[in-house]
C-alpha cells in the first residue's frame, strides 16, 4: 500500500511540467588594483624584520650533504641564510640555504654533531 503511494507521487511529479526560472547573471567581483597594471607600476611589499617561521626537515641527503626543509622565500628566507637544526630543544646542526623556492629550500650542512645526526622531522629555525 505504501509503495503504491510512493509510486503515484513519483508519477505525479513526472507529469507536472517544470517551469523554467529566469537566471540572473552574477556580478563579477571587483578586480584588485594590481590586475592589469604593468609590473613596473606595482608597488613592492616593504622588507620587514619579521622572524622566520620554524619549519621541519623534509629530506636529508647524506651522499651530497644537504637537506630539504619546508621553509622558503614566502617564510622570509634568503639565499645564504644560516639555519639551525634542533631536536628536543638542543641544536644539532647548522645549514646554509643553497637553493631557494617559494615554499621550500635546499641547504647544505656546515656543522653537524656526530652523536646526533640530522633526521627527517627535525625542527629548523633561523640562526
Amino acid at each position: 500500500m505504501e509503495t503504491m503511494a510512493i509510486e503515484q507521487g513519483v508519477e505525479e511529479a513526472k507529469a507536472k511540467p517544470v517551469e523554467p526560472t529566469p537566471s540572473v547573471p552574477a556580478e563579477a567581483p571587483p578586480k584588485p588594483e594590481s590586475v592589469g597594471t604593468p609590473v613596473s607600476e606595482v608597488k613592492a611589499m616593504p622588507k620587514t624584520d619579521q622572524a622566520i617561521a620554524a619549519g621541519r626537515v623534509l629530506l636529508i641527503n647524506r651522499k651530497f650533504n644537504f637537506l630539504v626543509t619546508n621553509l622558503g622565500s614566502r617564510q622570509g628566507l634568503s639565499m645564504d641564510d644560516v639555519l639551525v637544526v634542533e631536536r628536543n630543544g638542543a641544536q644539532i646542526a647548522k645549514v646554509r640555504v643553497e637553493k631557494l623556492y617559494d615554499d621550500y629550500c635546499a641547504a647544505y650542512v656546515i656543522e653537524e654533531q656526530i652523536d646526533m645526526p640530522i633526521g627527517e622531522g627535525d625542527l629548523v629555525t633561523a640562526a
